[in-house]
Order: structure tokens, then C-alpha cells, then sequence
């Protein structure tokens, strides 16, 4: 008896070991796996020149001067309980953070939930900077690296446009938009101009991918848009139009692919009238779901 006890206290033993041993090399792997977590913050990291944060622009390659207002838009991605630091030209956290925000909305300077606090790029030399975004929560620590250019002693080139939106349909719709292009301080340059970064293939064409801009004066060119054979989604780009002795200008271009449906057509109608009396009437408004005209018929199955 004593034989068959022992023989169960040393089964109880070993199996407690064993489901510790486990446990213990599950949590391990957990915790590894969340601290090599990595996450693209890219379209999240933005800056605005309006302290309420609106038009928000990505910072990731911009071209920025004076006071602006950078933030990371996390609150719908994050926990209240996390921490956001930031790093200004410093992607290994070596030195203590630039900021650190503990509640939304998290801005590289501070501010309120109605308004973020102006960042002073003067302080940055012109040229490339980076900024280090990491969460901070339990167990958890992610970061992410974006890189933007300051320009506070260069002249800047402006587009007449800074964004296009277009709406089309598989059957195929064209557009075309012109952009005039100067340069702020008034000098003459040579441009290029060029699509980058585009989803989709054969939707989006330019007028000219090159040009002399004279001094004092404006240079030309159009953006094509076809939507012909396109399937149902959305497209974008961005348009670079470069120069040696400017800082560039970058429009943004998307194109919302869609069948065109009918709008406000009801299933049925119903009139009252009278016999010899005026004709019964109705109004309808009718759209189309992609905002585009398009050609309807009507038919009646009645003479009345």
C-alpha cells in the first residue's frame, strides 16, 4: 500500500512540473512575440498648418517649414492605458523622448483636445529628419520611423491643385484637370514631373513630364483620367513635380471606381383621381450612385 502511494504522490509531482514547465515556456513566447511586434504607422503620423488638426497631411516625406502641428492619429488602434512617445531624429531611443502623451490626441508638442501646440521646425536644420513614434502598453512596445524634409530657407514650388478626386465607372468615364505651376521666390527652374505610388494601372497619364518654368511666369500641364476597364474600387497616386532649385510640390490624385445604380426609383406608385378630372401627377428625383450623368429610359406598360 505504502508502495502504490508513493508510486501516485511522484505521478502528482511529475505532472505539476510538467504542466508548469509549459505554462511557463507559452508565456515566454507570448512575451517574445510581442516584443518584436511591429506595426506600419505611415498613413498615421500627419501634421496640419491649422492648430484643429484639420486637412491633415502625411508627414512621411512632406516638406515642412515654420510652426506646423504634427500628431499621430492611434486613439482607434491603441488602449487608453498606453503610452506614446516621441523621437525626433533619434529611431533608436537612445536619449530621452522629444514628448511623451499619455491621452488622445497625441501631439509631438502637446496641446488640447481642440487644439494641438505648434512645432517650431526652425530648431531642425534644413533637409531630412526623422520622427520615432513607439506605444508603449503592458507587456508591449511598438515603433515606427517616418522621414520628412525641413525647408524653412528654400523656396517652395505651388501647384494650382494640391488634390484631385475624381468618380467613374467600369464603362468608362475621362477627366482631365490642368495644374499651373509657379515657383514662390519667382525664379525660373527646369521640372520634372512624375506618378508615383500608384494603385492601378492605366487610369492616370500626364500632358508632360518635363518642362522649363521661366522666371515670373507659370508652367502648364494636364492630368488625364480614364476609368474604361477598370474593376469597381479605388485608385490613387501622387503627382511629383520637382525642381533643382525648388522644394517640390506633391498633388494627390484618387479615382472611385463604381457601376452607376439609380437612385430614388420606387417600386411602385399609386394616383387618385376623378373621372374627367386633371391627370394625376408625381414628382420623382432621380441620381445615380457614382455621381456621374448617365442615359435612362422610360417606358410605360399603360396608355393611362
Amino acid at each position: 500500500m505504502k508502495f502504490c502511494s508513493l508510486r501516485a504522490g511522484i505521478i502528482l509531482i511529475s505532472l505539476v512540473v510538467l504542466s508548469f514547465s509549459v505554462c511557463e515556456s507559452q508565456q515566454s513566447e507570448h512575451l517574445n512575440s510581442l516584443a518584436v511586434h511591429q506595426i506600419d504607422l505611415t498613413d498615421r503620423i500627419l501634421y496640419s498648418e491649422s492648430s484643429d488638426r484639420s486637412d491633415p497631411i502625411l508627414l512621411q516625406d512632406a516638406f515642412i517649414r515654420g510652426n506646423v502641428f504634427i500628431f499621430a492619429e492611434l486613439s482607434d488602434i491603441i488602449s487608453i492605458l498606453d503610452v506614446v512617445e516621441f523621437y525626433i531624429d533619434d529611431p533608436a531611443q537612445t536619449f530621452a523622448p522629444s514628448k511623451v502623451e499619455r491621452i488622445a490626441p497625441y501631439d509631438l508638442q502637446g496641446g488640447s483636445e481642440e487644439n494641438a501646440s505648434p512645432y517650431n521646425t526652425v530648431q531642425l536644420d534644413d533637409g531630412v529628419h526623422s520622427l520615432t513614434v513607439v506605444i508603449i502598453g503592458t507587456g508591449t512596445s511598438s515603433a515606427f520611423t517616418v522621414e520628412f524634409n525641413v525647408a524653412n530657407t528654400q523656396s517652395f514650388l505651388i501647384s494650382s491643385v494640391e488634390s484631385l478626386q475624381f468618380f467613374g465607372s467600369p464603362a468608362g468615364d475621362q477627366f482631365e484637370q490642368l495644374v499651373i505651376v509657379s515657383a514662390e521666390d519667382g525664379q525660373s527652374s527646369i521640372l520634372s514631373i512624375s506618378i508615383v505610388d500608384q494603385i492601378g494601372s492605366g487610369w492616370i497619364s500626364l500632358t508632360a513630364t518635363n518642362g522649363i518654368l521661366p522666371a515670373g511666369e507659370t508652367f502648364e500641364f494636364t492630368v488625364f483620367i480614364d476609368s474604361t476597364g477598370l474593376s469597381e474600387g479605388m485608385y490613387s497616386a501622387r503627382v511629383i513635380i520637382n525642381s533643382e532649385t525648388q522644394v517640390q510640390s506633391v498633388i494627390s490624385v484618387s479615382l472611385s471606381v463604381l457601376e452607376p445604380q439609380l437612385l430614388g426609383i420606387p417600386s411602385d406608385l399609386g394616383f387618385i383621381t376623378e373621372e374627367n378630372q386633371n391627370p394625376a401627377a408625381l414628382s420623382l428625383q432621380i441620381s445615380t450612385s457614382n455621381q456621374l450623368p448617365t442615359d435612362i429610359t422610360l417606358s410605360f406598360s399603360q396608355p393611362w
